[in-house]
């Protein structure tokens, strides 16, 4: 068979659809697998092939390149479960290389070898950042963290140095007979 058609597998209960050449999956097709999942995409010689895409029946996807019917290269993974996006390399259908991973906790950007992080990153949360490396998914001693700070917190350490310096919690509590003068800095900044 050559050209586009369709073929149902009746011992597997699988269906592609798509483009043939000499009888075998070549070129654009679609493949519905019995388990529920669904493959868009690039077929060589019977095998995914280039840029596909990949739909799980539990609601995770990946699109991006397969070499040989495995991952191979750049692609997105999203997990469901997770909320998680993967954005990077693949090799021989593992997480491997730089990537971007993104979930509703935090932001991470580094290297990443067997789907877990590990060597040099940078993971961004809760507003915080830490620049260093990571050593079996989790932070190794060898970094530096970041913190962001509220402006709840950042008045809270004002008011610790007000009391630590001049015994006082807030400059206003100062009466008018007070050594010390106070101007607003706004008088004096126009934008």
């Amino acid at each position: 068979m050559n050209g586009y058609g369709k073929l149902k597998s009746f011992i597997k209960n699988e269906v592609y659809e798509g483009n043939f050449k000499d009888g075998i999956k070549q070129g654009i097709g679609k493949y519905f697998y019995s388990n529920g999942d669904t493959y868009k995409g690039y077929w060589l010689n019977n095998l995914r092939n280039g840029f596909g895409i990949l739909k799980y029946n539990n609601g995770d996807w990946f699109e991006g390149i397969f070499i040989k019917d495995i991952r191979n290269g750049i692609g997105i993974y999203y997990e469901k479960k997770g909320e998680e996006y993967y954005y990077g390399e693949w090799v021989n259908d593992n997480k491997e290389g730089i990537a971007t991973i993104d979930n509703p906790h935090w932001n991470y950007i580094g290297a990443v070898k067997n789907g877990i992080r590990l060597g040099l990153g940078f993971l961004f949360y809760y507003q915080n950042v830490y620049i260093g490396r990571f050593k079996d998914n989790m932070l190794d001693d060898e970094g530096t963290i970041i913190k962001y700070k509220t402006e709840e917190e950042k008045q809270m350490e004002l008011e610790k140095e007000w009391i630590k310096k001049y015994g006082f919690k807030d400059p206003n509590e100062i009466s008018n007979n007070s050594k010390f003068k106070f101007y607003s800095i706004n008088k004096y900044l126009s934008y």
